[in-house]
């Protein structure tokens, strides 16, 4: 049995050593010196014969190792090559991955609560104490896995709880002052807030604290508009280029309610196309009628504060043209969309977002 593998292990390495001549002779035999291609044939010779006779180990061994030695003088080795080979590999990998990214399917993440409960943004779920995943090694696999990440905040002063603002230039964040000082907490986690105003903290005191769950991370299909027109439902991504009312040019994510040469309004909880309610597809219907998980759709109101909303009532009227698409929210009562800034228009439009990659949740999987 040892005998048999040792043959075996000789015929395999014998295979190799003539494929790496034939392919050194292929690759230089223009270039290389006659003397050097002639020793490289009497090392190949020498190899053949040695395994068609009786097959001795060391004696294979020895003959793979003067081909070796001559294969390196065609082809001397280069410093590094380890190095430029993996380099060559990973950059030919980067290429075809940002390729595909470009030309077929591009990843993107929600940033925001607008398409909740369809998708959810980077949110805060109540959490007093950190538990047994939220230590060291067991909260990285989490946060790998989950995308959850336990979260405290703590007072940078001693003193009283007084205001709370928001800042124009920082709309993520809500303004505590504590003792004077202004601490800057994320929306989201506010709602875990543990003191009102008047209550009186200490320096380094737990003020919030919550389970920070990144937002959901999607895949967008950029090919198939190109082939199949956009219908009623899909969960859009388009860019907010041109749009007046948007002023940094980004990429919102908002389900396709209305379409070309359609007018679109809302008697909440209805969506009105042409002036008749709206049911299908289904998650139209389930976005009106399902109110265990969704709210309907609903008008700006006229209290709106930048007082530039299109449909602030139930009788305002949003008039699409040929090439122009209606874009809400799934969550009408936290979304700035199309009842705000009006139509987006067809050149703008980057595909329809069809899976949710990252991470796992009850809503990994086929976006509908």
């Amino acid at each position: 049995m040892i005998t048999y593998l040792r043959k075996r292990r000789a015929r395999k390495l014998a295979k190799e050593w003539l494929h790496q001549a034939r392919h050194a002779r292929n690759l230089r035999e223009d270039i290389a010196e006659p003397e050097a291609l002639n020793a490289l044939d009497r090392a190949v010779r020498e190899l053949r014969e040695t395994v068609a006779g009786r097959i001795d180990y060391h004696a294979v061994e020895e003959a793979c190792n003067h081909v070796a030695v001559a294969v390196n003088k065609i082809c001397p080795p280069r410093r590094f090559s380890w190095f430029r080979e993996n380099a060559e590999i990973a950059l030919v990998a980067v290429a075809v991955a940002m390729a595909f990214r470009t030309y077929f399917v591009q990843p993107f993440k929600i940033p925001t609560g607008s398409m909740q409960p369809t998708l959810y943004g980077i949110h805060y779920e109540p959490q007093t104490a950190p538990g047994w995943f939220d230590r060291a090694p067991l909260n990285m696999l989490r946060w790998i896995v989950f995308g959850e990440w336990y979260t405290e905040y703590h007072a940078q002063t001693s003193g009283i709880v007084s205001d709370a603002y928001r800042r124009q230039d920082d709309p993520d964040n809500i303004h505590v002052v504590i003792g004077g000082i202004p601490h800057a907490l994320p929306r989201g986690i506010m709602e875990q807030f543990r003191f009102q105003s008047g209550d009186r903290v200490v320096h380094g005191q737990v003020v919030a604290s919550g389970l920070r769950t990144l937002g959901d991370h999607i895949f967008v299909n950029r090919v198939r508009w190109n082939f199949i027109p956009p219908k009623r439902g899909d969960v859009m991504v388009f860019t907010t280029r041109d749009i007046p009312q948007i002023e940094m040019d980004t990429h919102y994510i908002k389900r396709m309610v209305g379409m070309p040469n359609e007018t679109v309004g809302i008697k909440p909880p209805y969506l009105l196309i042409n002036d008749e309610p709206m049911l299908e597809p289904e998650m139209i219907r389930r976005i009106t009628l399902d109110t265990n998980h969704y709210m309907g759709y609903k008008t700006t109101g006229l209290d709106d504060q930048n007082n530039i909303s299109i449909l602030n009532t139930e009788n305002d009227r949003l008039h699409l043209g040929p090439a122009q698409y209606a874009a809400f929210g799934d969550n009408t009562g936290s979304s700035l969309d199309s009842r705000y800034w009006g139509p987006v228009m067809q050149q703008n439009l980057v595909g329809p977002a069809f899976m949710v990659y990252w991470p796992i949740s009850e809503r990994w999987g086929w976006i509908h």
